[in-house]
């Protein structure tokens, strides 16, 4: 029953999901709806009956197998018939790789692309995705495409549908890398802006997440531009081409520069490492810049054997060195990304005659996405490991400078205030406190009864002083107030409305008085004063009052005295 009384709010709230989750399984099987899901229909291909020109002749064409319709190596004519019941409307898709396209319906061009295509460093602009819209009246008529290839050409991914059919399929065959990105991006800026704020902070783990930071949005950007359906995104292909083959290139390097953060003993090694291959890619776009050499040429076998012979080498140097848990889930990511890496390989030379890279970019995006999962729960482990150790340490800190009865700041605290005052040379009032009935309080009611009259004069105090200044309890029945910025007249009338308010105004719980004597002294800004100087002239005051026992108030330069009666025990 107690534990009902106090958790009924979760009780309550899991019966309410519960109710909802049967009402929808409920509704969901036990309903005659019609289906009014929104099916987007994927657009037909067309890769039947299709000919091609032969010595002026016309004999049929065979088209490759998978998503791959033709290899063209020098110029060729292709035709087909189109639907007699074509739509108006519709169009031809397809993806062309290194081959200029004019498209003729009826006899009549209708669309040519490619012919134009110029960029410094490169004559390869990758794959892209080409949409040729058919004329209103192309029912049953005949289309001709004449294809100009150059090296490596390729025309994949014959469609025909509507031009926003056409566009749906594409955009949906790019959600995965797309969803990949996004997780990616998001992992990489949160990696980079933490190793901001961790710089500022003067954390040494900064360099760490940065360059984490730094390979995971690497690979965010490679993902990104080998995926034609960037498209949407950029319509500049030599951009995309070269933003993918640089990226791939960087891949290694980023890694180096992450991992020499966590390792002293291997950095010469990985630092020449990262060196050789960031000179590879400079030379490399050199000589495509002098055009002695294509940029694309043999690029993704050597980056392959390059990122292949690199994780190789950190899986070396991180089975040498896991003798810490950190340095453990460091080689676990690695080797998860080795595995994906060693498939995403095997699966791109298994299919290295296509353009269908879904599988060997998804086998890449899973080792990364495991990498950053890995590396990610040893962070946080890390973190809260040490967000404990920072919150135990600011725990024993708080106990070191407070006092444990009242929870007022001790001797220590008040020690570092005065020593911060200093620093600054700032005006500053100190007002000393003694309590006069403590003794006889122990000697008549025990020590309890002292502690409830110490505990009632710290909250007087506690209270006289809000927002003016700090008070400290420095020794048994001592007590000492600090006023940062306040002196002269400022400080003597605080201290005269005190005496006006009748402070001490507590009793204890027993009826006991409070019966304090206080002196204040203060310096101004115009005459220095060692703030411990300060305090020896309040406690002189303080003193010098306990032994007059009346009510008394002069005004000196750098102090005051005051003594509060009160009735006897």
């Amino acid at each position: 029953m107690a534990w009902l009384k106090r958790h009924w709010a979760v009780l309550l709230f899991s019966l309410t999901v519960a109710a909802i989750a049967a009402a929808l399984i409920a509704i969901a099987y036990g309903s005659r709806m019609e289906d009014l899901r929104l099916k987007p229909e994927p657009p037909e291909r067309f890769v039947e009956d299709w000919e091609i020109e032969s010595g002026g002749e016309w004999t049929a064409l065979a088209p490759l197998k998978g998503e791959n319709f033709m290899r063209p190596s020098k110029p060729e004519r292709i035709r087909n018939v189109l639907p007699d019941d074509l739509a108006p409307g519709m169009s031809l898709a397809f993806v062309r790789q290194q081959v200029a396209v004019r498209a003729l319906v009826g006899g009549e061009p209708v669309f040519e692309t490619g012919f134009s295509d110029k960029a410094p460093f490169t004559s390869f602009f990758g794959a892209s995705w080409t949409v040729i819209d058919l004329p209103a009246n192309s029912a049953g008529k005949e289309l001709v495409l004449e294809l100009y290839p150059e090296d490596e050409a390729v025309i994949a991914l014959m469609r025909v549908g509507s031009r926003g059919t056409v566009l749906l399929s594409i955009l949906i065959s790019s959600l995965p890398r797309l969803f990949f990105c996004i997780v990616f991006l998001m992992i990489g800026l949160l990696a980079v802006l933490f190793s901001a704020f961790a710089a500022r902070a003067g954390s040494r783990g900064s360099a760490t997440d940065f360059f984490y930071g730094l390979f995971v949005l690497d690979a965010a950007l490679w993902i990104a531009t080998d995926d034609i359906g960037m498209q949407f995104l950029c319509g500049n292909i030599a951009v995309l081409t070269y933003l993918s083959v640089f990226s791939l290139m960087l891949l290694a390097p980023c890694l180096m520069l992450f991992l020499r953060t966590r390792t002293e003993k291997y950095r010469p090694l990985l630092d020449a490492m990262c060196g050789i291959s960031l000179l590879y890619t400079l030379v490399r776009f050199a000589l495509s810049a002098l055009n002695i050499l294509d940029i694309m040429s043999d690029y993704m076998r050597i980056a392959h054997i390059q990122i292949a012979l690199y994780i190789g080498i950190v899986v070396w140097i991180c089975l040498r060195n896991r003798d810490s848990a950190r340095a453990r889930a460091f080689l676990r990511a690695v080797l998860a990304l080795a595995v994906c890496c060693a498939a995403a390989l095997v699966l791109f030379y298994l299919h290295q005659r296509g353009l269908d890279r879904s599988y060997y970019a998804i086998a890449f995006m899973a080792g990364v996405l495991m990498f950053c999962v890995i590396l990610g729960i040893e962070r946080v482990r890390s973190n809260l490991k040490l967000a404990h150790q920072a919150l135990m340490a600011k725990y024993f800190e708080r106990q070191a400078y407070t006092d444990y009865l009242t929870g007022l700041g001790n001797f220590a605290a008040c020690e570092r205030a005065l020593a911060a005052h200093d620093a600054l040379r700032q005006p500053l009032s100190v007002m000393m406190f003694d309590l006069n009935n403590l003794k006889e309080t122990n000697d008549c009611y025990g020590h309890s009864a002292g502690n409830e009259l110490i505990l009632c004069a710290s909250n007087d105090l506690r209270e006289a002083f809000q927002g003016v200044g700090t008070v400290y309890r420095i020794g048994g029945d001592e007590f000492v107030a600090l006023m940062p910025g306040v002196y002269g007249r400022e400080a003597d009338s605080f201290a005269e409305r005190l005496l006006k308010n009748g402070f001490p105004t507590g009793r204890t719980p027993r009826g006991i008085p409070v019966r304090i004597a206080f002196g204040i002294a203060w310096r101004g800004p115009e005459e220095w004063k060692d703030a411990r100087e300060i305090i020896r002239l309040a406690d002189e005051d303080m003193y010098l009052n306990k032994e007059r026992g009346k009510g008394t108030w002069t005004t000196q330069p750098g102090s005051q005295s005051a003594y509060r009666d009160a009735a006897p025990l």
